[in-house]
């Protein structure tokens, strides 16, 4: 699995063949069989980069494609006379990263207590929601930053 990546250029994994020949029958070099769009190959490391933007896609309905996994061919081969070759199927699965904040749906919440009010009232119910991110990454969860003053306040994490 891959997390969402914003900056090209960035190392998604590696390959790593080896040959036991020595001289030039032993250096082994990689390419991409097939061209990638979305990724490309350092022919002496085996390091695979991307050469876009990586973003998880929310699919929807009963699709057999799935937009978020890549796949393409590697080879590596040796600089023999003749070559010698081996190959193997790389598989990307671009998965959601935690990178959109919740949003409240009100910049500010109000309500008006009076003094006597019962310990364990409801007061105020908080609302933000994820609607960026998928699965985990989407639930939010809610907590008292400040100092809670001296205690008095108490918050439902689960359901604000």
């Amino acid at each position: 699995d891959c997390p969402e990546l914003t900056e090209i250029g960035s190392k998604v994994t590696q390959v790593f063949a080896t040959d036991p020949d020595e001289g030039s029958n032993g250096q082994v070099f990689y390419f991409i069989k097939s061209q990638s769009e979305y990724f490309r190959i350092n022919a002496t490391t085996g390091e695979i980069f991307n050469k876009q933007i990586l973003k998880y896609q929310n699919v929807t309905g009963f699709s057999n494609v799935n937009i978020n996994r890549h796949s393409f061919i590697v080879t590596s081969s040796d600089r023999g006379n003749p070559s010698l070759i081996s190959e193997t199927t790389v598989t990307i699965n671009v998965v959601d990263s935690n990178d959109n904040a919740p949003q409240f749906l009100k910049s500010k919440y109000f309500t008006p207590v009076t003094k006597n009010v019962k310990v364990g009232t409801k007061l105020i119910k908080v609302i933000a929601i994820d609607d960026k991110d998928f699965g985990l990454n989407s639930e939010v969860e809610y907590f008292i930053s400040n100092d809670n003053h001296l205690g008095k306040f108490k918050l439902d994490n689960d359901t604000g």
